[in-house]
């Protein structure tokens, strides 16, 4: 436990340093706030990892040049408040919508991260609505092409530790 007491004295020390030289509306305010997350989840405090990651989405809410960010987020939000035990089905819809806004799809590895995230989370989801059948229907072909692009880069990673080494020994030819 000592070293991740000694890692959120620095996350605290830089949260500090930043909200007072950038604001609390800064993308590096909100990276830190996201880190002090990450640092909570990590001791197993899910509710408290999950106030810091709103804390890091607030930041960015009216920023449309973060908005990546902003969903992946509010994405983890949710993740970490369902893993602290709260009913989340209900925000099933408003993550669907974020997820499929136009600026969010031309960015892949945040659209990856995001599906990732809610992959899990949407496994038995039924909508119940026709605009959310819609947006299921549509986030479906992407939600396929990032598991798809996922297990293409595990059997990469698979066949190169497979791979033989390079021999030292020279090529005649």
């Amino acid at each position: 436990m000592g070293r991740w007491d000694e890692a959120q004295q620095y996350v605290v020390k830089a949260l500090g340093i930043v909200e007072k030289g950038l604001g609390t509306e800064h993308s590096d305010t909100a990276t830190t706030r996201s880190q002090m997350a990450v640092l909570k989840e990590g001791l197993g405090n899910h509710a408290e990892a999950a106030r810091w990651m709103q804390k890091a989405a607030q930041g960015l809410e009216r920023k449309r040049d973060h908005y990546p960010d902003f969903v992946r987020y509010m994405v983890h939000y949710t993740r970490l408040r369902h893993l602290a035990g709260e009913d989340i089905a209900s925000e099933f819809p408003a993550l669907l919508k974020l997820a499929s806004d136009p600026l969010l799809s031309a960015n892949m590895p945040t659209l990856a991260n995001v599906f990732g995230v809610l992959e899990p989370l949407l496994d038995g989801y039924s909508p119940e609505d026709e605009e959310n059948k819609r947006l299921m229907n549509r986030l479906y072909p992407i939600l396929v092409e990032v598991r798809s692009e996922r297990h293409r880069r595990e059997r990469e990673n698979a066949s190169s530790e497979e791979a033989p080494e390079d021999s030292d020994i020279d090529d005649p030819g």
